[in-house]
């Protein structure tokens, strides 16, 4: 009997240790709100357990009456959201709160900058510059001289080059760094004879790019665009002699241009008088130049021909809110001067039944300085936008 009562003791002083223990770690019910039971502010980390106890009198026994976990805290009290398959009573003001174990703590884990991480969330925040269509139309004023180490072509100067057109640039909506533009103008040249008579003549060119354009550095920001060009100019005239020949020359280059873009392409301006766009200058060279003339013919082009051209232009932003459904107009000033230096090789065609012979193997140059006015209006890459990949 008296082993008996000695066991009886140790229990009472563990049971009245645990009391103890739970007496000092327990928190006080202040109200319970369908499901939710609110304590004081404390700095338990969302997700912590806690278990609720009710009290018998005399704090000698205690029993769980309900679990549950913190959902955050808010005016100075934390939210326990209880577990309703642990629930056997709903705490109420005289039950208390007891946390099990040490509130958790999170740190960020480190990563290395070498370790590359795939997430939903990255390609999400991955934002790509949206696809657009141009449309728009040119007005090509300027003059054309030209130099020669002979007779043939020396006449061919130009002072009032006039030509109009049109011009197409697509930046696709499913590879937003990619695109091509279009540009072709035409017209009636003044070109006088040897006779100073006018001859019927004509000029038009057409330029092909491919364009690659880099990222915006800042938004709004610097940028670059490299761009793969194939030039061709048809300068066709009725006069019959070598002072001024019918050429088409046809040009492949590579050219770079350096932009700084004050607002995005698709931005629509809030006034009829707009705002600016961008501004840019680039140089394309072209090591590839080939030169088919009419009737008299120079020959044909040898190693060392090439062309350049060098542009500089201003973008300004439109809103016409007279025309209906379209509001992203635009307007161009550019710049722009080409020059070809040709040498020529291998038979020359003279004009029949003339005194004079084109000789063999010279040199040209053609300088052409023109100031081109463009409007035109953007569009969403609709057509690129459905082909876009959806993963």
């Amino acid at each position: 009997m008296r082993f008996i009562y000695i066991l009886f003791l140790l229990f009472q002083m563990a049971r009245a240790q645990v009391g103890n223990e739970l007496k000092s770690k327990s928190i006080p019910v202040l109200a319970e709100k369908k499901g939710i039971i609110e304590i004081r502010e404390t700095d338990f980390a969302p997700g912590q357990r806690m278990i609720f106890i009710r009290v018998i009198p005399d704090y000698d026994e205690f029993e769980i009456i309900a679990e549950g976990s913190v959902t955050g805290t808010k005016n100075k009290r934390t939210f326990i959201k209880l577990k309703m398959d642990k629930l056997k009573k709903i705490p109420t003001k005289e039950d208390f709160a007891v946390m099990l174990g040490e509130p958790k703590k999170f740190t960020d884990p480190k990563v290395e900058k070498n370790n590359t991480i795939i997430s939903l969330e990255q390609e999400e925040v991955k934002e790509y510059e949206p696809g657009y269509v141009a449309f728009y139309i040119l007005n090509v004023n300027g003059q054309l001289k030209s130099t020669s180490s002979n007779v043939a072509n020396s006449l061919k100067q130009v002072d009032a080059l006039k030509t109009g057109g049109f011009g197409l640039e697509w930046y696709f909506e499913f590879l937003s760094s990619y695109g091509f533009s279009y540009e072709s103008a035409s017209g009636r040249v003044p070109v006088y004879s040897y006779f100073k008579v006018e001859e019927l003549t004509t000029y038009e060119f057409s330029d092909f790019k491919i364009l690659f354009r880099s990222s915006l550095m800042k938004a709004p920001g610097w940028r670059w665009k490299i761009h793969l060009s194939n030039w061709t100019s048809k300068f066709k005239t009725t006069n019959a002699d070598a002072y001024v020949l019918s050429t088409q020359i046809v040009s492949n280059g590579l050219g770079l241009m350096v932009a700084y873009d004050f607002k995005a392409p698709l931005f629509e301006s809030p006034k009829i008088w707009g705002n600016p766009y961008s501004l840019y200058a680039g140089f394309t060279f072209y090591p590839d130049v080939n030169v088919k003339d009419g009737a008299v013919s120079r020959g044909e082009t040898s190693a060392g021909s090439v062309m350049t051209s060098l542009v500089a232009g201003y973008t300004h932003n439109l809103n016409l809110k007279f025309i209906p459904y379209v509001n992203r107009w635009f307007v161009d000033f550019r710049y722009s001067q080409i020059s070809q230096s040709l040498k020529m090789a291998g038979g020359t065609t003279s004009e029949a039944g003339g005194f004079y012979t084109v000789p063999i193997g010279g040199g040209y140059t053609e300088k052409q300085t023109l100031f081109m006015i463009t409007l035109g209006v953007r569009f969403p890459d609709v057509l690129g936008a459905n082909l876009k990949s959806r993963n």
